[in-house]
């Protein structure tokens, strides 16, 4: 029973480990902050957002006709990763 514990704990760990290291693929709905502006993914060259823990990745417009200079029209998204255009 200890070593099925053991293996069970170490198979966790990997499955973790690898999930932390894996780039999530995004939609182009959501809108990505280039310096102070939020820019439409699918304007922007294709990228994907990478585990960095405390960024944000990607924001939804929540204001259709508000402004995209405006941080209170968006709403973050995906949370701990950064967004990295390939």
């Amino acid at each position: 029973m200890k070593n099925f514990k053991l293996i069970l704990f170490a198979s966790i760990n990997i499955a973790l480990a690898a999930a932390l290291n894996t780039k999530i693929k995004v939609t182009s709905e959501e809108y990505v902050l280039i310096g102070s502006t939020f820019h439409l993914m699918s304007s922007r060259p294709p990228g994907v957002c990478v585990i960095q823990p405390g960024e944000v990745c990607d924001y939804i417009k929540i204001n259709p006709s508000g402004s995209n200079v405006d941080p209170s029209n968006f709403v973050p998204n995906t949370i701990n990763a950064k967004w990295e255009e390939e």
